[in-house]
């Protein structure tokens, strides 16, 4: 019986060092989200205010911070490991949160990693990074700003939904798949930045299929009135019937013609239908100036000058 004390405080302390940060359990994935057989399966290691778990080729993937800092340089490194992902919910819920910056050779943002940072205004992305996945920062209601690196490949369904301060946001042509409503639900008429998109890309006709607004990133456009069918674009291309946007209207060319009484069109001195004489050219109106002090008269011109009396 004297065993049983010691079978229960063994018991409660392994209970407490497993709870204290405990890998968030995940069985909903969905088709394009990374395997979750890439983790190995261990209890994160606690350094300061994160918690990290090691995946299966060696690197970190951080699950869990709990620091309450405003403007956060995420660690690209733990004990010497790299840093590679940002797991599922790690920085959820960071309301004092305004910025932060993830290092180079994290690849992956995962499920709901910044989901409801409401304070979070700037995000800093490596070039590194290729995925980012569902719900990662979605309502961050006060992003203005967000730079996707070239290399990315796949951004999630809802990943910056009700980012009501987000205007707009260019998506590189390495971004081969996009998820339902990555930006907002545009076709239900909510808030939504403009898309800046490369001409035939993924992006462009993902903006097409879900009413987003968009512009090209190579020679951006004023909106225009399509012709054919009287939709009013932001766009090259017409949302509605496809059709391009029209040249704009060259500005007219002095070729040096002129047109006589008689209607004919010359650039000779007489004119070959009527013979009648090229006009004189007129030199233009100047204001006259006193060319004894510079002054020049407003209205009718005065014989002499009012203020130095030389005659105009």
């Amino acid at each position: 019986m004297k065993k049983l004390p010691a079978m229960i405080l063994a018991m409660v302390l392994a209970l407490s060092c497993s709870c204290a940060f405990a890998v968030p359990e995940r069985t909903d994935f969905t088709a394009g989200e990374y395997d979750p057989a890439r983790h190995v399966d261990i209890q994160p290691a606690v350094i300061g205010n994160y918690a990290y778990i090691i995946l299966e080729d060696g690197t970190a993937e951080i699950v869990k911070y709990t620091g309450n800092t405003t403007e956060l340089l995420v660690p690209g490194k733990f004990a010497g490991i790299r840093v590679t992902s940002i797991g599922r919910e790690a920085f959820a819920g960071q309301t004092a949160l305004t910025s932060v910056a993830i290092p180079e050779g994290v690849t992956h943002i995962g499920y709901s990693a910044f989901n409801e940072c409401t304070a979070l205004t700037s995000i800093t992305l490596p070039d590194s990074l290729l995925v980012i996945d569902t719900l990662a920062f979605y309502k961050n209601t006060s992003l203005t700003h967000v730079e996707l690196p070239g290399k990315l490949i796949r951004i999630g369904s809802v990943a910056f939904n009700r980012c009501e301060s987000l205007t707009s946001v260019t998506i590189p042509a390495s971004v081969v798949e996009l998820g339902d409503n990555a930006f907002g639900m545009a076709s239900e008429g909510k808030l939504c930045p403009t898309l800046i998109v490369t001409p035939g890309s993924v992006a462009e006709q993902y903006a097409l299929d879900y009413w987003y607004r968009y512009f090209y990133s190579e020679g951006m456009t004023e909106a225009w009135t399509c012709p054919s069918c009287l939709n009013y674009n932001l766009a090259n291309i017409c949302a509605e019937c496809g059709a391009a946007m029209p040249e704009p209207e060259s500005a007219p060319v002095d070729d040096g013609s002129w047109t006589c009484t008689c209607g004919a069109k010359n650039t000779s001195k007489f004119c070959p239908e009527c013979g009648s004489p090229r006009p004189a050219e007129t030199a233009p109106v100047t204001d006259p100036e006193c060319s004894g002090c510079g002054y020049r008269p407003e209205g009718d011109v005065p014989k002499f000058c009012p203020e130095c009396g030389t005659k105009f």
